[in-house]
């Protein structure tokens, strides 16, 4: 069977199946807690926290791509090793967009006068961190290499931070 890793929402409900998700309610600290417990976690469980500190409608998601095997199983994939030959198909063969009139992504629509610093909780990994962190976005790039100077790689992490 096909995994349905369309969304956020069908990603993890395919890890909790698969027994793959550690989801608590317990209130968690975005600052240094949570990554506290994803460190303790490397590698591991995909973890989801309902309840954070400060932020009363929202949650943190954090390592479901800790491991090739992971992501292999997610992109249902045998061998992480091909992991790239799907990643690969899938670039030269995208998925139009779908234009939806409403859906989950629309539950909570934000149109001014908010700072997203204060709506999206972000966290600190360190007391010497220079601000907290929206981390773990990918950005692929296709063709000539003309990402971050110097880089070869067809893909990197990028986050925001904020002092």
């Amino acid at each position: 069977m096909k995994n349905d890793i369309r969304s956020l929402r069908s990603t993890l409900a395919c890890l909790d199946a698969a027994g793959l998700l550690v989801a608590t309610d317990v209130e968690v600290d975005p600052h240094l807690e949570v990554a506290a417990i994803q460190k303790h976690f490397d590698g591991g469980a995909a973890l989801l926290f309902n309840t954070v500190k400060g932020y009363p409608n929202a949650r943190i998601c954090n390592n479901i791509f800790a491991s090739a095997e992971r992501i292999a199983r997610l992109f249902d994939v045998d061998d992480p090793r091909q992991i790239k030959h799907k990643v690969g198909a899938a670039l030269r063969n995208p998925l139009p967009p779908v234009e939806v009139k409403d859906g989950p992504c629309q539950e909570v629509v934000l149109t001014n006068g908010f700072d997203v610093w204060d709506v999206v909780p972000m966290i600190s990994h360190s007391e010497s961190d220079p601000g907290r962190t929206l981390g773990e976005g990918t950005t692929v790039c296709r063709g000539a290499p003309r990402c971050a100077a110097g880089s070869t790689s067809g893909a990197a992490r990028t986050s925001a931070t904020t002092g």
